[in-house]
């Protein structure tokens, strides 16, 4: 199989070929010629595969990583390629480590305020936190009934009432439950007390919290860029080239085109003329021909003329020899 031709090799034999087209060995290039073209649209179809993996990848840059896409540029046999698949890694770490410092807050996120918040709001303050001072409440206000009866039958069946007794002996007889439902209001009044702070102060604490690490995640990310960003001028230098030489490359193409049309034009121009000169010649033979001829003979020959629809050089030819 030949070798395929750069572009530059192309334009070489190309414009050698039309200048010194006797000295020239283009004729045995056209294979080779041939295999530059196939190479090319192999190439092309590659590019365009690529593209559409990496429209891909892009969809789902999250799960996949986009490091993917520099490693499909790498495959590519293109020797200006180099550039952009080196190109494309470097972007593609960038992101990857963007993707995972992200990764990173999101987790920081979860666990400083979103885990907080979702236990409070499914398990603490779902919780019936008054059902024990409520049963605490109600054992209480049951003993107590109970004893306001049976201490006020006693001074209605001996016919003593004094209140200060009556307060004293209440007060005596329900230390117990009252001692329980205080306990039982403590314990409310500190649950409630720590649902505030997590409603209030813990949250505030955590969004404190959450702000140093986002503070801190956007530090790496400018750290990131930063360093990133030191090769950009060298790259955008690299665009710079890769423009000029494509523009180079192009203007010399588009000379070439121009030439060789031109040489096809003057073909076709001496071609031209060459078929002027022998129509020329015939009828100057016509011409010679027709003035030789008899009268009978003219008379003959043009009433055949007569009959037909056109007076083709040929025909008159063909009259002319019947002399």
């Amino acid at each position: 199989m030949p070798d395929a031709l750069t572009v530059d090799e192309f334009i070489g034999d190309t414009l050698n070929d039309i200048r010194h087209p006797l000295k020239s060995d283009f004729i045995s290039k056209i294979s080779s010629v041939r295999c530059t073209v196939y190479s090319l649209d192999e190439g092309l179809e590659t590019d365009r595969n690529v593209l559409i993996r990496s429209k891909k990848l892009v969809k789902s840059v999250v799960a996949s990583g986009i490091e993917r896409l520099g490693q499909i540029a790498l495959e590519g046999n293109e020797p200006n390629g180099n550039d952009i698949a080196t190109s494309l890694c470097k972007f593609s770490v960038v992101h990857r480590d963007l993707a995972n410092m992200t990764k990173h807050l999101m987790q920081n996120l979860n666990s400083i305020v979103v885990f907080p918040m979702e236990t409070f709001m499914q398990g603490d303050i779902k919780s019936d936190l008054k059902k024990p001072f409520e049963k605490a409440l109600k054992d209480y206000e049951y003993k107590y009934d109970k004893l306001r009866k049976e201490k006020l039958q006693t001074m209605k069946e001996t016919g003593c009432y004094v209140p200060e007794a009556f307060t004293e002996g209440m007060t005596k007889d329900l230390e117990k439950e009252r001692r329980r439902l205080q306990l039982e209001t403590c314990e409310y009044l500190i649950k409630v007390n720590e649902l505030k702070a997590k409603r209030g102060a813990d949250l505030l604490q955590h969004l404190i919290d959450f702000f140093y690490v986002q503070t801190h995640y956007l530090r790496e990310c400018l750290g990131v860029m930063d360093h990133f960003g030191k090769s950009m001028t060298d790259l955008s230098n690299r665009v710079n080239e890769l423009h000029k030489i494509n523009d180079i490359q192009k203007r010399r193409l588009v000379d070439t085109r121009e030439e060789v049309k031109g040489v096809l034009d003057k073909e076709l121009l001496n071609l031209d003329s060459y078929w002027l000169v022998e129509c020329a010649e015939d009828l100057i033979h016509l011409c010679i021909v027709c003035l030789n001829l008899p009268i009978d003979v003219w008379d003959c020959n043009l009433s055949v003329l007569d009959s037909t629809d056109s007076y083709h050089p040929s025909l008159l030819i063909k009259l002319g020899s019947s002399e």
